[in-house]
């Protein structure tokens, strides 16, 4: 049996700043144990496709899917420089019409992107659409903010109102999550959250309002200090936990 990607090994990708592994650690841990030499997967909202790299190290083969040409351009240059440009590629396309035949891949990740679709409506029809896609038995990886992770949804709902050309961000809850992952046909397996324990720039440049970031630096890093600590502490209690800043359903197709 082909032992899954160390999630130890998430820490090599040098594309992706500091902070955010914190967050992001849900992302690979949900996904990892699904990542063998030669199955097929698809990232819906992929970016340049960076978060895949590990995987396609690892043997998988990728298809990576966003709606933006530069990022994708930027994703076939670092792919060829990370010498993997074979085993993966950048396609266009929409989260809510995916440009695939139905049943195709064996894994469907999507880390942080239906929560930038329009409304609840577009996330829910681009979950149905993930669901089409991958095998029956297959896995369906999805991660979004959580709407009780209430410092972060305080911020971005105060970001949104001061600076509404500069970010669009729903929240959800793990309810109707599993509520509309059932209705497509997935049933949830593993349910996972995090907490940002490293809170540095690009954390704050994409979730604090602006007057935030303007503070005095030693008075900003203190208080960065103080919700360091605080939210290592509520790792510790699974209940406080399941109310980290990400969370993410791992979903088996059974439909």
């Amino acid at each position: 049996m082909e032992k899954p990607v160390s999630i130890n090994n998430i820490y090599n990708n040098k594309y992706i700043p500091n902070d955010y592994f914190q967050v992001k650690v849900i992302d690979w841990k949900l996904s990892s144990p699904h990542i063998k030499p030669d199955i097929l997967f698809c990232d819906v909202g992929g970016s340049a496709g960076t978060d895949d790299f590990l995987y396609v190290k690892a043997g998988a083969k990728c298809v990576c899917l966003d709606v933006d040409p530069n990022v994708l351009r930027d994703g076939k240059r670092k792919a060829k420089q990370e010498d993997i440009k074979d085993n993966i590629e950048h396609v266009r396309g929409s989260a809510n019409h995916l440009p695939f035949k139905s049943q195709i891949f064996d894994l469907v990740t999507s880390y942080s992107v239906i929560d930038h679709l329009p409304n609840k409506k577009a996330a829910y029809e681009a979950i149905c659409e993930m669901s089409r896609i991958a095998k029956r038995e297959g896995h369906v990886v999805i991660t979004v903010p959580n709407k009780l992770f209430v410092m972060g949804t305080l911020m971005m709902a105060a970001k949104m109102l001061l600076q509404p050309d500069a970010f669009f961000e729903q929240r959800f809850t793990s309810k109707e999550m599993m509520r509309q992952c059932s209705k497509a046909g997935l049933q949830t397996t593993r349910y996972g959250s995090k907490y940002p324990l490293k809170i540095g720039q690009s954390i704050l440049k994409h979730n604090a309002p602006q007057f935030l970031q303007g503070l005095p630096r030693s008075l900003m890093r203190s208080v960065c200090l103080l919700a360091e600590g605080a939210f290592t502490i509520a790792e510790r209690d699974l209940n406080l936990r399941l109310l980290g800043a990400r969370f993410g359903l791992d979903s088996i197709k059974t439909a």
